[in-house]
């Protein structure tokens, strides 16, 4: 088993699952899952989950194994759900820069508890209308990886916000997004969703992208939009209004 999973490992492949073992070894049952067990506990794989082994390439010994974003297509594919890497994992993609993220952060279509392997750790957010959220393939050195595009991408930091860090590191990652964001898209990444649009609108002007914001506002109807606060966990008692929003913007926004 050792020898058969330095070969792969030489051939530049990363994960297998258990029938793909038995089949090259010709062996299975018992001797072969107490081999499989022998190598994670060595430290030469990890199974995030059943029924799906992952190499720790030498580099990842010393944390325990590979970097999620290396597995995570793999790993989707074998649960049998969309997905794809969002809000923080997705604009450190984009090239928004800010401190690593501290976990790889995935959006698909069922509830997941957070998994941590090694030293690292997914966390799955739950969107029900997945299959309307632009996505683009980018190549990693394990394969590929579905991705929210940029503008996915920013409408889904605003949505959820609480774990982008809240509103200041949400403006602070659109100030680096917007040079790459076109306002049509915009429309198409929020879903008709007016209150994330009109959030989203106002950080993009407050972080200095007012002709970006006034392209994507002039594609919206904002006529039937409600008056919403910018931060809906604070209070708007006294709070100032934005009429282009239609904003009460009960916080200050302070991006790094």
């Amino acid at each position: 088993m050792q020898g058969w999973v330095d070969r792969l490992l030489a051939q530049g492949l990363y994960h297998f699952t258990p029938e793909e073992a038995y089949h090259a070894l010709g062996e299975q049952g018992a001797g072969a899952d107490v081999a499989l067990s022998r190598l994670v506990a060595r430290g030469r794989l990890v199974r995030p989950v059943k029924g799906l082994y992952v190499l720790v390439r030498p580099e990842h010994r010393l944390v325990g194994a590979p970097p999620p974003l290396s597995y995570i297509d793999p790993l989707m594919h074998h649960l049998g759900q969309p997905y794809y890497v969002a809000l923080l994992s997705a604009a450190a993609l984009h090239g928004a820069s800010q401190q690593a993220p501290q976990e790889l952060q995935v959006i698909t279509d069922s509830w997941r508890p957070s998994k941590t392997v090694g030293r690292g750790r997914i966390r799955w957010i739950r969107k029900e209308r997945l299959a309307m959220s632009a996505t683009q393939v980018m190549q990693i050195q394990t394969g590929n990886v579905v991705v929210s595009t940029v503008e996915t991408t920013a409408a889904d930091l605003v949505r959820y916000r609480r774990y982008a860090g809240y509103l200041d590191n949400v403006a602070t990652l659109l100030a680096d997004l917007g040079a790459h964001l076109r306002a049509e898209r915009l429309v198409d990444a929020v879903h008709g969703d007016l209150p994330t649009a009109q959030r989203l609108g106002f950080l993009l002007r407050v972080v200095g992208h007012g002709d970006l914001a006034d392209a994507f506002r002039a594609l919206l109807d904002l006529d039937a939009a409600r008056l919403c606060p910018l931060d809906p966990a604070a209070p708007t008692e006294g709070a100032l209004r934005d009429h282009e929003w239609r904003l009460l913007v009960n916080t200050d926004i302070d991006p790094d």
